[in-house]
C-alpha cells in the first residue's frame, strides 16, 4: 500500500514543479536526466513504502533532495550560459543563481526536503535577500564566502539537533547511564557552536572533533562504571549459588545439572559450589574493596546499584536480595547456611519468587529508587 497521498503530494509537488519548469523551457542534458532520475526514485519509494516516516527517512538517507536540487541548479546555470563566443553578463548569472536558490527556499519552507531542512530556510532566505539587495554578482559571491554560506549551501554535511535529541531520548528510555551523559553534553555542545555560528549551524569538522572529545573524556568513567557493576553482580551470584547449592532442588537445577551430566557429575558440581564459592567470594570481595574502595554494605548504597535496581536491570527479587544479605555473614570457607535460610530459598523456588516481577520489562520513567537496606546495615 503506497504512502498516503496527503503526505507525498506535499513533499513531492515542489520537485514536480521544478521538473515541469525545465520541461517548459525545453532544457535537456545530463543534469535534466539526473533530475528525472532522482524524482523517479522518489516516486517509486512513495509507491513501494507504506509508512511516511520510513519514506521520509529513505529520501534523506539516499540524499535525493540534494541530488535533485544540485542538478536543477546546474541545469539553470547551463541554460543561462552564453552561446560560444558570447560572454555572460553579471546580471544574468545573478538572476540564474537567485532563481535556483528561490526554488530551494520554496522546497525547504514547504517541508518538501524534510522537517530537518526547514531550519535551513532562514539561511537561504538571507542569501536570496542579499542577492536582491542591488549588489553586483562579484560582491554577492564575496559576501557569500565571507559569511560562511558557501560550504553550507553547496551540500556540506549538516548535523541536525533533532538527531542528537533522538539519541538522548533513546538512551534515557534504556537507562544507559553514560550514553545519557554523553548525549546531553553533545546537545549542549551543538547549541553552543550553533549560537556562535553565522548561520546558526555548527561547522561540521568542529562539531565532529568536539563530539569525539566528549566521548574520550567520558570513556574512563564509563569503563569504571561498567566494571563495578560486573563485579558486584558476580558477588551477588556467588552468594545466591552458594545458598541454592544446599537446597533440595539443586540436583535438578541447570546450574549444576547441565544436559548430559551424570548423577555423579551433578553431585560433584554441587559440592564444588558449596566448598569453593565462599573462598571465591571473599577473595573477590577483597579485590573489589581494594580497587573501588567500597565495602559490602556500601555497594548496596552506591549509585551503580541504585541505577541498576531502579531500571529493572537487577533480576533478583527484593525477597531474594534480603536473603542474600542474611547469607553474607555465613558464607565463609568451611561454613554452611542455616537450615532456616535453606528452607526460605526452597520456598522461594517453589513460589517462583526469586526473580523480580519487573525483570525484563522496560525501565520505568521515575526517579532513582535506592534499595531499602535493613537497619542493621545502615
Amino acid at each position: 500500500m503506497p504512502v498516503d497521498l496527503m503526505y507525498t503530494e506535499a513533499m513531492l509537488n515542489p520537485f514536480r514543479d521544478m521538473m515541469r519548469d525545465v520541461g517548459s523551457r525545453g532544457l535537456t542534458g545530463p543534469d535534466v536526466d539526473a533530475m528525472g532520475a532522482a524524482l523517479g526514485e522518489m516516486e517509486a519509494l512513495a509507491q513501494s513504502l507504506d509508512d511516511f516516516t520510513t519514506f521520509s527517512g529513505q529520501l534523506t538517507q539516499r540524499q535525493l533532495f540534494s541530488k535533485f536540487s544540485d542538478a536543477y541548479s546546474r541545469a539553470l546555470v547551463a541554460a543561462a550560459a552564453p552561446r560560444p563566443g558570447e560572454k555572460p553578463s553579471d546580471d544574468s548569472l545573478m538572476e540564474t543563481t537567485l532563481r535556483a536558490y528561490e526554488q530551494v527556499l520554496q522546497t525547504y519552507e514547504s517541508g518538501g526536503a524534510g522537517e530537518g531542512m526547514k531550519k535551513m530556510a532562514p539561511a537561504v532566505r538571507e542569501l536570496v535577500g542579499l542577492g536582491r539587495s542591488g549588489i553586483s554578482f562579484p560582491v554577492f559571491l564575496r559576501l557569500v564566502e565571507e559569511r560562511g554560506m558557501a560550504d553550507l549551501l553547496s551540500g556540506a554535511k549538516i548535523v541536525a539537533r533533532e538527531g542528537l535529541l533522538e539519541s538522548l531520548a533513546f538512551s534515557r528510555a534504556g537507562w544507559a547511564h553514560y550514553d545519557i551523559l554523553q548525549h546531553q553534553r553533545e546537545v549542549e555542545l551543538y547549541d553552543q557552536l550553533a549560537a556562535a555560528a553565522p548561520l546558526g549551524v555548527p561547522e561540521p569538522l568542529t562539531l565532529t572533533l568536539e563530539t569525539e572529545r566528549i566521548a574520550w573524556e567520558l570513556e574512563p568513567s564509563r569503563r569504571r562504571w561498567d566494571a563495578m557493576i560486573r563485579r558486584w553482580e558476580t558477588l551477588l551470584d556467588l552468594l545466591v549459588d552458594w545458598l541454592d547449592a544446599f537446597a533440595a532442588f539443586a540436583p535438578y537445577d541447570p546450574r549444576w545439572n547441565p544436559p548430559g551430566a551424570s548423577q555423579e557429575q551433578v553431585m560433584e558440581n554441587i559440592a564444588d559450589t558449596q566448598e569453593c564459592n565462599p573462598g571465591d567470594f571473599r577473595f573477590r570481595e577483597a579485590l573489589f574493596k581494594e580497587y573501588f574502595s567500597l565495602t559490602w554494605p556500601e555497594i548496596w548504597q552506591h549509585e551503580t546499584f541504585t541505577w541498576q535496581y531502579t531500571s529493572n536491570q537487577i533480576s533478583h527479587s527484593d525477597e531474594r536480595l534480603m536473603l542474600v544479605l542474611e547469607t553474607y555473614p555465613l558464607c565463609q570457607p568451611g561454613g554452611r547456611p542455616s537450615p532456616a535460610l535453606i528452607a526460605r530459598t526452597e520456598q522461594m523456588h517453589t513460589r517462583k519468587a526469586h526473580f523480580r516481577s519487573t525483570n525484563g520489562l522496560p525501565p520505568p520513567d521515575k526517579p532513582l529508587m535506592p534499595f531499602m537496606l535493613p537497619p542493621s546495615m545502615l
